[in-house]
Protein backbone atom coordinates (compact mmCIF):
# COMPACT_ATOMS: atom_id res chain seq x y z
CA UNK A 1 0.00 0.00 0.00
CA UNK A 2 2.54 2.03 1.46
CA UNK A 3 4.75 1.17 -2.04
CA UNK A 4 1.43 2.59 -4.57
CA UNK A 5 1.52 6.22 -2.65
CA UNK A 6 4.79 6.36 -3.10
CA UNK A 7 4.44 6.00 -6.95
CA UNK A 8 2.08 8.16 -7.64
CA UNK A 9 3.72 11.11 -6.05
CA UNK A 10 6.88 10.32 -8.68
CA UNK A 11 4.50 10.38 -11.46
CA UNK A 12 3.39 13.40 -10.40
CA UNK A 13 6.27 15.71 -9.61
CA UNK A 14 8.19 14.31 -11.98
CA UNK A 15 7.47 16.65 -14.49
CA UNK A 16 7.78 19.43 -12.00
CA UNK A 17 11.65 18.30 -10.97
CA UNK A 18 14.21 20.73 -12.68
CA UNK A 19 15.99 18.05 -15.59
CA UNK A 20 19.49 17.21 -15.01
CA UNK A 21 22.18 19.04 -17.75
CA UNK A 22 23.97 16.56 -19.58
CA UNK A 23 27.52 16.83 -19.98
CA UNK A 24 27.33 17.79 -23.99
CA UNK A 25 24.75 20.76 -22.27
CA UNK A 26 26.73 21.87 -19.82
CA UNK A 27 30.04 22.51 -22.88
CA UNK A 28 27.34 24.05 -25.30
CA UNK A 29 26.33 26.30 -22.69
CA UNK A 30 30.44 27.09 -21.67
CA UNK A 31 31.54 27.57 -25.18
CA UNK A 32 28.41 29.89 -25.60
CA UNK A 33 29.21 32.14 -22.58
CA UNK A 34 33.33 32.48 -23.88
CA UNK A 35 31.99 33.47 -27.04
CA UNK A 36 29.41 36.16 -25.70
CA UNK A 37 32.23 36.86 -23.51
CA UNK A 38 34.04 37.55 -26.48
CA UNK A 39 31.50 39.87 -28.26
CA UNK A 40 31.34 41.81 -24.89
CA UNK A 41 34.48 42.50 -24.24
CA UNK A 42 34.62 43.90 -28.18
CA UNK A 43 31.09 45.65 -27.39
CA UNK A 44 32.66 47.73 -24.34
CA UNK A 45 35.98 48.20 -26.29
CA UNK A 46 38.37 46.46 -24.68
CA UNK A 47 41.12 44.29 -26.29
CA UNK A 48 41.00 40.62 -25.49
CA UNK A 49 44.71 39.99 -24.14
CA UNK A 50 43.72 42.58 -21.77
CA UNK A 51 43.81 42.12 -18.19
CA UNK A 52 40.89 42.94 -16.48
CA UNK A 53 40.30 44.10 -12.82
CA UNK A 54 37.32 42.39 -11.18
CA UNK A 55 35.24 45.46 -12.05
CA UNK A 56 35.06 44.76 -15.34
CA UNK A 57 35.45 41.26 -15.38
CA UNK A 58 32.41 41.21 -13.32
CA UNK A 59 30.77 43.30 -16.06
CA UNK A 60 31.56 40.88 -19.13
CA UNK A 61 30.45 38.43 -17.30
CA UNK A 62 26.55 39.42 -16.50
CA UNK A 63 26.50 40.29 -20.27
CA UNK A 64 27.69 37.11 -21.37
CA UNK A 65 26.26 34.81 -19.02
CA UNK A 66 22.68 36.41 -19.28
CA UNK A 67 23.02 36.09 -23.05
CA UNK A 68 23.97 32.85 -22.90
CA UNK A 69 21.52 31.75 -20.67
CA UNK A 70 18.56 33.40 -22.80
CA UNK A 71 20.65 31.60 -26.26
CA UNK A 72 20.01 28.35 -24.61
CA UNK A 73 16.38 29.38 -23.32
CA UNK A 74 17.29 28.79 -19.20
CA UNK A 75 16.12 32.20 -18.90
CA UNK A 76 13.05 34.15 -20.10
CA UNK A 77 11.70 37.40 -20.32
CA UNK A 78 8.20 38.12 -20.43
CA UNK A 79 6.78 41.12 -20.47
CA UNK A 80 3.88 41.72 -18.64
CA UNK A 81 1.65 45.33 -19.35
CA UNK A 82 1.69 47.83 -16.44
CA UNK A 83 -1.14 50.36 -15.99
CA UNK A 84 0.53 53.59 -15.68
CA UNK A 85 -0.55 55.82 -12.78
CA UNK A 86 -1.25 59.43 -13.50
CA UNK A 87 -0.89 61.49 -9.84
CA UNK A 88 -2.91 64.53 -10.11
CA UNK A 89 -1.69 67.24 -7.72
CA UNK A 90 -4.87 69.47 -6.85
CA UNK A 91 -3.31 73.22 -6.98
CA UNK A 92 -5.40 75.99 -4.90
CA UNK A 93 -5.49 79.50 -5.66
CA UNK A 94 -4.85 81.99 -2.73
CA UNK A 95 -7.10 84.55 -4.09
Amino acid sequence: MVSGRFSVTERVLTPLLPTRITATERVRFELAVERHSFLARREMNMAQEQLLDHWQASAVDRKAIERALVEHDYLLFRRRRLPLTVKVEKVTSCM
